[in-house]
């Protein structure tokens, strides 16, 4: 199981490799909860913040702005790329 918190109604889905998807912003608000069936990449374009309960655990992934992913297997590892500084 993988809890984020998003501040709007965000669809996630699981990306085949070197699949790309749409971005969107995901910041700290309500708690939305994901049910992580297979490996699953998050893209973002700005990300504030990543808290949450992932499989049980806490995990406070830090703070860190610009664009990156996040890459959730089922069996719950996580797995944060590397981020390229956005301008504002």
């Amino acid at each position: 199981r993988l809890t984020l918190m998003a501040r709007d109604n965000v669809v996630i889905q699981p990306l085949t490799d070197g699949q790309r998807g749409p971005a969107f912003n995901l910041t700290v608000a309500e708690v939305r909860i994901w049910t992580v069936q297979a490996d699953l990449v998050i893209r973002t374009t700005a990300i504030e913040l990543l808290r949450g309960d992932l499989n049980g655990i806490t995990i406070n992934l830090g703070q860190a702005r610009g664009i990156g992913a996040l890459r959730v297997t089922p069996s719950g590892e996580y797995e944060v790329s590397a981020y390229a500084t956005s301008s504002p």
